[in-house]
């Protein structure tokens, strides 16, 4: 009962690192898709490159941008990692989250395998001036 506990414990805290948000980051670590180096029968690629995108949600409204990947090199375990531009495009003090799209020439045809979305990343944003956000329901009486 105290081994179930204890990875119980040491499951709960991996899984709260993994969303632990980041400042500043400069590198994104993914799982490439299985159809990595996968080709069709004609002997075209049926993945060509990844593309993340990056969300966040404001008192502004949604923000996007959109970082082209290329087709990175995995180790051996199927990880890619990809250094991310010095000046990330990204409204400071907004939390982001990234997803990867597999990105092949099927993409919106039939074989849409290599056009699949991950799953959203931990948060992340780059550190900077906030102003503050303005008082609301303002009511003179």
């Amino acid at each position: 009962m105290k081994r179930l506990l204890l990875a119980f414990v040491a499951l709960l805290f991996a899984a709260s690192a993994h969303a632990q948000t980041v400042a500043n980051p400069h590198f994104v670590d993914f799982t490439v898709s299985v159809d990595h180096m996968a080709t069709k029968l004609d002997g075209a690629l049926v993945l060509t490159r990844y593309e993340m995108v990056s969300t966040a949600m404001t008192q502004i409204g949604a923000l996007m941008w959109t970082q082209d990947l290329g087709k990175p090199v995995a180790n051996a375990a199927g990880l890619a990692t990809v250094a991310l531009p010095a000046a990330i495009p990204i409204t400071p003090e907004a939390l982001y989250t990234a997803k990867i799209t597999s990105i092949g020439p099927d993409c919106g045809g039939v074989g849409q395998s290599a056009c699949n979305v991950s799953s959203a990343s931990n948060p992340f944003g780059v550190a900077g001036t906030k102003v503050p956000a303005a008082a609301s329901n303002v009511r003179v009486r």
